[in-house]
């Protein structure tokens, strides 16, 4: 067995969500498997995590913690066992002991986050095992893939698992070591059909543990009638099983005198309810933490001095392996057993990743928990500002509730009946409050304030060290009221802590120790919680049990700390339920915002005033220009999506229009479907890109006449005579050009750029906004830059050329759309979706969801927006008609790749195709577009000639011969994971004509079953990137009938032009009108055309 070998046991046995208490559990039997794993002789882990009851962060971080860096020689094993759900969308949640059934996402740990752990994971073998209870059937490939083995079995997996390598069962082939195959088979032999696997890409060989060896003797014949007769080789195996024994009975010593100390016979006896009524004054803030050497409790009391307590502030020091973490959980438990969460409160802080306050966490006292701070500086930043922002809280509180002097007047007069809140005491406990000065020497800062401050606020702290130095006693020193030696690793450290040497002469023992205050040195020795509540040393702990009769009793902890921006948030959280409303369309209700060119865009953390608010784009004043900046991968694009969606939801068509330059990697094509969008420009529409720049330049010299002839002084009068309709000759309301890749817009259209920056400076005050991205500030001119108001900057390569905090810049998280505001606070911006989902990798169909649903609640009209449908690129645009004032009408294959036509007979179908077909031969040389016609009546033939011609298939053996070369040339164009978003727009990655298929008579070709076109249909979706065109014909069907046929149901999901011959705008396709008349219905809408045919006779000649 090579490479490290790791394992994360996740154990959940306790919900504060009622519905998810039914069906039981799985018991678990974690501290089992751990132990065989950790054994030498059986799994030989190099570590292994045991999580119970964890919340949701705390085992998502645990998960990316072990995962993360490991290599492919290395195994990784996850366990889970205890409750796993689906919601309505069938997705998988694993409940943890503070999810919430109806917030899935943001408080249980998704199926999509393991997998994306174990997809990216660089492990050689990943086992998953689940021992969940479910009410459903897991379909493990849909959920997991290849992502890891994964074995699941309700209820009876862990404890199945752990007698197979107890016994060395599970070595199916008796080789000496136990693979995947084997276990595999192992749990199938035992589980039969309760359980289910999915083995995935990797090598079932492969060693998970070796097989444990007995010594024992089977006993048979007459030895099992004879015990005393039996061989000495059967005693030797029992005393590998005394050591943990004697460790379980010298534990279960310290937690009876727990228990006793706290009042109780047993775990059993602990009512929270009962143990938590008011207490005297004199009894508040005390708990017992071990027995002196006569055997009399020795009680922690953290009240004030005058108030006969040691004081609010104490350190504890003590080597490792002394007991320190041990007896920090007995403090929290100690408190939390005693005092409701209305009375106390604990700030848990764990510098390391040791699991100090593993359990404890789940307390309802606990304000915050956070472990692995070593890890991330950006915690460390935050908490700072958050224990901070708790004093001037607790300040304003004492103030406005009455100018009280301090924490204990407050609590006095609300006990004397005055109408105040409860506010509990605040108990901060620092593990390795050393490391985490030096890590951050700014966090002294914060300590020193809560020593000053604190005591008269009702905020205590506890601060552990291995080794104190002058960081923590030279400056708190006057503050720390009491200390706690355990064993130190010196005789100098003892000294510094409680003056003498004595506590480094402590014996080896954990638990040793002296207490300092004023008036004594005290020597004794400390209880604990963490043994078993009953005979069996692997059942649940003391403190488990303890805590866990805690949930769900008293009210939660006031958050002290908020988690950080994380997580994402669809926009549909940041606004009041969206519902449609008359003569507004989808709009969230009774919001008295919507329509003022304000709306949210994200989440700010304000991790000071211990809250979060909604990010807002205000473009309604002088900051009516904005820009989005920040490096490649940062999300910019995504925030640009996200603002043009909130705004549609916020305002009308008629309110706000948007044009947008997709410059950025091309995300926001999707946008164009919206009511309020006139044109998304791609690097290539450079008449459609004129054509937009035109307008708006139109449009800001039309305002300026109209503004000075009818006494317009501002763009909010103009807005309110609109409202009134006392403006004429204007459909427009705030039009927004949207440039998403400033720089590639100068490269790409510099005849452009000085207009558009000349919209900078003249277009706000005439209701024209210019909002841009830049992957840095510095690609956008001093000038430009002086006239952007709304500045929204997401993570930097450079933090150094931030515009806001270079210092704060540098802690923006890498995640896509974390960013500063210009008050430096971090924001996370909201996905563009409304679907309720966090999910951030469909964010594109989560969109078009979007986008169509805003669309289906919009029934007024439109104005006369730059469609690109009008104003297309010149390369595929061509041609098929005119509309009653004579004007043309195109067909653009750059823009929408494929077309159909439906007629009756004599309507004119094939002349249309032939129409279509010549022009684009005789606009393209062969090198540029190939033709197969599909043609079973021969109406075509003649009509292209080779080299155009690639296949005329008259037949169906024929067609289905020539596609079969088609789906193979056409599959190979498709963009890979390695193409750039530049080949992307400039469609590089592939070279060769553009193939154009032709099918006369469709339903001919494609009857309803066996359709020869079907291989087509997966490319269908892509013809516009791999130069695959469909252009189809076929006879009108009465009435509503349903025509059957996938590659058409296809091409009308993709919004396909569709040209109904014979038909009319008034009448439908009901009318039967004769040739040309026609009706073309595209993105544009509908209308009437009249069809441009060819003569029969003029085909296409030879080149």
């Amino acid at each position: 067995m090579t490479g490290r070998r790791i394992a994360l046991l996740v154990a959940t046995s306790e919900h504060i969500d009622p519905s998810l208490r039914e069906p039981r559990v799985p018991s678990g039997d974690g501290r089992r498997l751990r132990d065989l794993l950790l054994d030498p002789e059986v799994g030989g882990f190099d570590e292994v995590v045991l999580v119970s009851n964890e919340s949701k962060s705390g085992i998502e971080r645990e998960a990316e913690r072990l995962m993360r860096g490991c290599a492919p020689e290395d195994t990784v094993v996850i366990h889970l066992t205890g409750r796993a759900f689906l919601n309505h969308y069938n997705h998988l949640f694993f409940a943890t002991v503070g999810t919430d059934s109806s917030l899935p996402y943001s408080t249980a740990v998704p199926s999509l986050v393991l997998w994306h752990l174990l997809f990216q994971c660089q492990a050689g073998v990943k086992l998953l095992l689940l021992d969940c209870a479910i009410d459903f059937q897991l379909n493990l490939d849909e959920y997991f893939g290849d992502s890891a083995y994964t074995f699941s079995a309700a209820n009876q997996l862990t404890v199945t698992l752990v007698r197979g390598l107890e016994t060395g069962a599970a070595d199916t082939d008796g080789d000496g070591r136990i693979s995947v195959a084997n276990l595999s088979q192992y749990l199938g032999r035992e589980l039969q059909g309760s359980w289910s696997a999915r083995a995935g890409q990797f090598d079932v060989d492969a060693p998970i543990a070796k097989a444990r060896v007995r010594s024992i003797q089977p006993v048979t014949g007459d030895l099992a009638d004879a015990p005393a007769a039996v061989p000495a080789a059967v005693a030797t195996d029992a005393p590998a099983e005394v050591v943990p024994v004697e460790v379980v009975a010298e534990q279960q010593v310290g937690d009876q005198r727990m228990l006793k100390l706290l009042g109780l016979r047993s775990v059993h006896d602990f009512d929270p309810r009962q143990a938590w009524r008011r207490r005297q004054e004199n009894d508040r803030f005390r708990t017992p933490i071990g027995v002196d050497e006569n055997g009399q409790p020795v009680v922690l009391d953290l009240k004030m001095g005058p108030m006969n307590g040691m004081g609010p502030h104490g350190l504890l020091v003590g080597a490792p392996g002394s007991g320190k973490s041990e007896l920090l959980r007995t403090i929290v438990l100690g408190l939390g057993a005693t005092h409701g969460s209305y009375t106390v409160n604990f700030v848990l802080l764990d510098f390391g990743a040791g699991g100090t306050f593993q359990e404890l966490d789940a307390l309802p006292h606990v304000s915050a928990a956070l472990t692995g701070l070593a890890d991330d500086q950006r915690l460390l930043a935050r908490l700072q500002d958050a224990l901070a922002g708790e004093t001037s809280r607790r300040q304003e509180l004492l103030r406005s509730a009455g100018n009280f002097r301090n924490f204990w007047d407050y609590e006095r007069a609300r006990e004397n009946g005055a109408d105040l809140d409860p506010l509990p005491a605040l108990v901060i406990v620092v593990d390795d409050v050393s490391a985490l000065i030096n890590a951050k020497p700014a966090f002294r800062d914060v300590l020193i304030l809560l020593g000053r401050v604190g005591g008269s606020l009702g905020i205590h702290m506890l601060l552990a060290s291995e080794n104190p130095d002058e960081d923590i006693l030279g400056v708190l020193d006057a503050r720390l009221t009491y200390r706690i030696a355990l064993r130190t690793a010196t005789a100098e450290q003892s000294r510094r802590v409680i003056g003498v040497p004595d506590a480094h002469e402590l014996p080896d023992e954990a638990g040793a120790a002296y207490l300092k205050t004023d008036n004594a040195l005290v020597r004794f020795q400390t209880v604990s919680a963490a043994g078993p509540v009953d005979d069996t040393p692997f059942g649940a702990s003391v403190l488990g049990a303890m805590v866990a009769k805690t949930v769900g009793q008293g009210p939660p902890a006031h958050e002290v700390w908020l988690p950080p921006l994380d997580s994402s948030y669809p926009l549909d959280t940041m606004m009041a339920p969206l519902n449609p409303v008359p003569e507004r369309g989808l709009s969230p209700v009774n919001s008295p915002w919507v329509g003022g060119l304000q709306t949210p865009v994200g989440i700010v953390d304000k991790p000071y005033e211990q809250r979060r608010e909604l990010l807002w784009a205000d473009f309604s004043g002088t900051a009516g220009h904005g820009a989005v900046v920040g490096a490649s991968g940062a999300g910019k694009s995504m925030l640009l999506r996200t603002l043009v969606l909130s705004m549609a939801l916020t305002h009308t068509p008629w309110e706000v229009q948007f044009h947008c330059f997709d410059l950025g990697g091309g995300t926001l094509a999707t946008l164009a479907e919206l009511p309020h969008v006139g044109a998304v420009v791609s690097a290539s529409d450079k008449e459609l890109a004129q054509r937009v720049v035109d307008e708006l330049t139109s449009l800001v010299t039309d305002r300026e006449v109209r503004f000075r002839e009818q006494a317009i002084d501002s763009m909010a009068v103009f807005r309110e005579r609109k409202r009134e309709k006392r403006v004429a000759n204007d459909p427009f309301g705030d039009v927004f050009l949207v440039v998403d890749g400033w720089q590639a817009f100068g490269e790409q259209f510099p005849e452009l750029a000085a207009r558009v920056a000349d919209l900078f400076g003249r277009g706000l005050a005439y209701g024209v906004h210019v909002i841009l991205s830049a992957e840095r500030w510095a690609d956008i001119t001093a000038a430009t830059k002086e006239l952007i108001g709304s500045r929204f900057e997401l993570r930097l390569d450079d933090p150094a050329t931030s515009d806001t905090n270079a210092q704060n810049a540098a802690n923006v998280p890498g995640r896509p759309g974390s960013g500063l505001t210009g008050d430096s606070l971090h924001f996370a911006a909201g996905l563009p979706r409304i679907d309720g989902s966090a999910q951030a990798e469909d964010v594109a169909a989560g969109l078009r969801d979007a986008v169509d649903k805003i669309r289906q609640h919009w029934h007024g009209q439109v104005p006369p927006l730059v469609r690109a449908t009008e104003f297309v690129s010149v390369g595929k645009r061509f041609q098929i008609g005119v509309q009653a004032d004579q004007t043309p009408v195109h067909v653009d294959f750059g823009t929408d790749p494929h077309l159909v036509v439906f007629g009756g007979g004599e309507s004119g179908k094939t002349n249309l195709l032939r129409t279509v077909v010549r022009a684009i031969a005789q606009r393209s040389t062969e090198k540029e577009a190939l033709f197969m016609l599909v043609d079973y009546n021969h109406s075509m033939l003649g009509y292209i000639h080779p080299p155009h011609l690639l296949a005329y298939s008259m037949a169906r053996g024929q067609l289905t011969e020539a596609l079969k070369d088609v789906v193979t040339s056409m599959r190979r164009r498709l963009p890979g994971p390695d193409v750039t978003p530049e080949q992307l727009r400039t469609r590089s990655w592939w070279t060769g004509p553009d193939l154009y298929l032709v099918v006369d008579d469709l339903e001919e070709v494609s009857p309803p079953h066996n359709n020869p076109l079907e291989p087509l249909r997966e490319l269908v979706p892509h013809g516009g990137l791999i130069g695959l065109h469909l252009i189809v014909a076929r006879r009108r069907v009465p009435g509503q009938q349903r025509i059957l046929d996938s590659v058409l149901d296809t091409l009308e999901a993709m919004k396909t032009p569709v040209v109904w011959l014979g038909a009319s705008v008034d009448d439908g396709e009901k009318a039967v009108l004769p040739p040309p008349h026609a009706v073309l219905t595209d993105r544009s809408g509908t209308r009437g055309i009249q069809v441009t045919f060819s003569d029969p006779e003029k085909g296409t000649s030879q080149r």
